[in-house]
């Protein structure tokens, strides 16, 4: 790869990259470690650019993990802009000169900064501006904050109620597998009021559905 890469520019690379994605899937994954190891250290735009449109595609693609799925995607696109815009581009009061899909990354990142800080006022700001800037995306933001709605709901559930859950699941699984399906299904209607927003509980109802 290193020797190839002496022969192209980088603008002939990142079309390189288009076609290869668009005739590949999801499916067909790349070893991110193993091509950064082997690749010279004067390749990391080159890098930064796979690990980009790898991380984009994934997001795109993801229906259950949003909020991992955009975090690895903002990652990848703040360090690729921190390889290809000059520094002060970088600083917030000029981020309006940047491409909307790095603008949208840079705000994210400060709303999850604030998020971890406890700054509800700051993580809403932010998540806004970045729907704002970039609405081809909003509709990921939106199941982010779904996902953390259900995050927060799990959160307030007690010990002692996780383990009654935990109890029930056993008892729904048990009853799924003799094909007492409706005995199942009234146990998960009870799990829904011991732990509202728990993940488990869309895939027992799947498992009843479908009679295994």
């Amino acid at each position: 790869m290193n020797e190839l890469l002496r022969y192209v520019d980088f603008v002939t690379f990142k079309e390189g990259v288009s076609i290869w994605r668009s005739e590949h899937n999801r499916e067909q994954t790349v070893p991110l470690g193993q091509l950064e190891n082997s690749l010279d250290k004067k390749y990391a735009l080159y890098f930064a650019y796979v690990k980009l449109i790898v991380f984009e595609t994934n997001l795109l693609a993801e229906k259950t993990n949003v909020t991992s799925a955009l975090l690895e995607y903002v990652d990848a696109l703040a360090a690729y802009a921190s390889l290809y815009y000059a520094k002060p581009l970088l600083q917030e009061k000029n981020w309006c000169v940047l491409p909307r899909d790095c603008q949208f990354a840079l705000y994210v990142k400060k709303a999850f900064d604030a998020k971890e800080k406890n700054c509800t006022a700051e993580w809403t700001e932010y998540m806004k501006k970045a729907g704002k800037i970039y609405p081809d995306r909003v509709s990921i933001l939106q199941s982010v904050l779904k996902e953390e709605a259900k995050r927060i709901e799990v959160a307030k559930v007690s010990p002692e109620m996780r383990q009654l859950a935990e109890e029930l699941k056993k008892n729904i699984r048990a009853l799924i597998k003799v094909g007492q399906s409706a005995a199942a299904k009234e146990l998960v209607l009870a799990l829904e009021q011991y732990v509202p927003g728990d993940e488990e509980i869309g895939a027992l109802k799947e498992l009843i559905g479908n009679g295994m």
